[in-house]
């Protein structure tokens, strides 16, 4: 059975995404850009609609309307949070910007 490492807390997690390894001559990290996935290898971007987290349901319903599917997605097991600048230190927030500095140029994030 596989097993998961879970970060005892959110600073932990982030400081552990600076983290690399090699194995085989090749590096590996323990997080990889969203980019990586969706981008060929001169940058241009494989598929047509990038849905987000933060709209969710707006950009599921998006998928659904254009496959013919008439539905919703559910929001279960709710929770209530602050606005994820209030969880990044400035050191934190350096990590971030440097680590996924692709991701965020792409998809126009910013702190």
């Amino acid at each position: 059975m596989r097993q998961v490492a879970v970060a005892p807390t959110f600073e932990v997690f982030i400081k552990g995404c600076k983290q690399e390894f090699r194995r085989d001559g090749v590096i590996y990290s323990l997080v990889r850009n969203q980019t990586d996935y969706l981008t060929g290898p001169k940058g241009e971007l494989l598929v047509d609609f990038v849905g987000r987290f933060e709209h969710l349901k707006r950009d599921v319903a998006t998928v659904l309307s254009e496959i013919g599917i008439d539905g919703e997605l559910p929001h279960a097991n709710k929770s209530k949070r602050g606005h994820y600048r209030d969880y990044y230190t400035s050191e934190l927030r350096e990590i971030v910007a440097e680590r996924f500095q692709k991701d965020i140029e792409c998809f126009g994030y910013e702190f």
